[in-house]
């Protein structure tokens, strides 16, 4: 059973791209309303649109607000953790309203699998040690012995 992987890497590329197309359009719509003041020189790091459109397509798409985490360390800079913390946030809070489902939850269900999570409250150790004659091979301490 096939199960895809790999998924992190184009979702968080498509992200930085519309952020990148966000920041785009923001400039010259800014820049087409000839206003007496540049808003458009307040805009000074392009790169942190894109960091923040990868942060939110992510962690909707996944359904894990630890993306934040992994973009900030990433690039390094503290300074902009409240952007990408509220891109998180707002990503994972809108995708949930949208399709409650997640991503690797609807990838479980294509494959089967939905009824391996049902059960995994209910495996215990010795039922897995006792599945595959490999784990009985190796000597191991028992409660008894120690």
């Amino acid at each position: 059973m096939n199960v895809p992987a790999g998924s992190f890497m184009p979702i968080f590329t498509l992200g930085m791209a519309c952020g990148q197309l966000y920041c785009i359009l923001l400039l010259r719509m800014l820049g087409a309303m000839n206003l007496p003041w540049s808003v458009c020189d307040m805009i000074q790091f392009r790169g942190i649109y894109s960091m923040v459109g990868a942060t939110a397509l992510t962690a909707s798409v996944t359904r894990t607000v630890s993306v934040a985490v992994i973009v900030l360390e990433i690039n390094g800079h503290h300074a902009h953790m409240i952007p990408v913390i509220l891109a998180s946030l707002t990503g994972y809070i809108i995708s949930e309203f949208v399709y409650p489902i997640g991503f690797f939850e609807m990838i479980f269900e294509l494959k089967g699998l939905k009824a391996m999570i049902i059960q995994k409250n209910s495996i215990l150790v010795r039922e897995a040690l006792a599945y595959d004659e490999r784990f009985n091979q190796f000597d191991y301490l028992t409660l008894e012995m120690s």
